[in-house]
């Protein structure tokens, strides 16, 4: 399941325990990848989480966090949050991580405040000090509400090339320098050739690692009518190399 929070609005999480007293309890929370490193979200001066925890009883902790300063390449990815537990002497006692987060810039519905449900199940525990007694075998259910996800942008359609077009395009590749050669030599006497040859000079003065990528992407604009205008003229080169 993956949750969505808005950025720099203020959302709930309530940890509880069933068997260990969280008095004088603090938690250090830290914001991370969503990757198989689960490594942390680096930054320069600002820290891209704040977090303020209050004990409500002695078994049930009250965590409010804002994500902060995120920018816009990092919306489409996912994020967890870690919650490092301590006891009064600072020793860790748990280390919780969340479900995927996606962090969003608007809400759609208006509502600033993400809160909880006892219905989602948002973290799950780590190996810890603990006695055995506290470690459960499925992720401990925690109240959080959190909003849907944003409707999916729209997929771009993109015509894919066929395997002939390729292979013609690689073919025109390997005769591009004879036919500029008998097209400047007959540019002097046949006007309707000049911009034909124009276009070719242009494109043999790109680097030879950028004529495929910009040939591919001009085939692929062709409509059918142009495209079958190609290959004519292709196969009409081919039989003509064939009798030479």
């Amino acid at each position: 399941m993956v949750g969505v929070v808005i950025k720099q609005s203020a959302f709930l999480v309530v940890i509880t325990s069933r068997t260990s007293s969280l008095e004088n309890c603090s938690v250090d929370c830290t914001l991370l990848y969503d990757n198989p490193d689960m490594s942390a979200v680096h930054f320069i001066n600002q820290k891209p989480i704040t977090f303020n925890s209050q004990v409500s009883d002695h078994n049930s902790m009250n965590v409010e966090l804002r994500i902060l300063v995120l920018s816009s390449q990092h919306e489409d990815m996912l994020f967890r949050i870690k919650f490092d537990l301590y006891n009064p002497q600072r020793e860790k006692i748990e280390t919780l991580y969340s479900e995927p987060l996606r962090v969003i810039s608007k809400a759609d519905s208006g509502k600033k405040k993400v809160r909880i449900t006892k219905s989602t199940t948002l973290f799950q525990t780590t190996p810890s000090r603990l006695s055995t007694s506290t470690q459960q075998t499925k992720p401990p259910r925690l109240p959080c509400s959190l909003k849907r996800d944003s409707p999916p942008l729209p997929k771009i359609s993109q015509r894919e090339l066929t395997e002939s077009e390729k292979e013609n395009i690689i073919q025109t590749l390997q005769y591009q320098q004879t036919i500029l050669k008998e097209l400047s030599q007959q540019s002097s006497t046949n006007p309707l050739t000049y911009p034909l040859v124009e276009t070719l000079n242009i494109y043999l003065s790109l680097p030879q690692t950028q004529r495929i990528p910009q040939l591919l992407r001009f085939v692929s604009d062709l409509s059918p009518q142009e495209s079958m205008v190609i290959n004519e003229l292709l196969q009409t080169y081919r039989d003509y190399k064939k009798s030479q």
